[in-house]
């Protein structure tokens, strides 16, 4: 409160790029959410107070996401994950060490 902000849109850009070539030298995926934001007319309706998303910004995330979750988990059947009303909160540690993933119990 009371002190200059150093966020741009200018250093946010460069940060984003860095990000990107990072994930690209790595091989991994990734959105660049930077560039989609900027796509949208009016990008601060993304934010609720200029850093954090606001519930239409969690959306595109969401949005930019799911596809590519969904690419690299088509394969795995949704039998390795529990359903939330499935886990026992009561005994979480042996629940969890008794779940059985990739076909493998603990």
């Amino acid at each position: 409160k009371g002190k200059v902000l150093s966020k741009n849109n200018e250093n946010t850009e460069i940060y984003a790029q860095a990000c990107c070539q990072v994930a690209h030298e790595m091989g991994t995926k990734n959105v660049d959410l930077y560039s989609e934001m900027m796509k949208t007319e009016d990008f601060t309706v993304l934010l609720d107070d200029g850093l954090h998303l606001s519930e239409k910004g969690s959306q595109l995330l969401f949005d930019k996401h799911q596809p590519i979750i969904e690419k690299l988990t088509a394969h795995l059947p949704a039998a390795w994950f529990p359903f939330h009303d499935q886990v026992d909160l009561e005994h979480l540690e042996k629940f969890l060490l008794s779940f059985q993933i990739l076909g493998l119990s603990h």
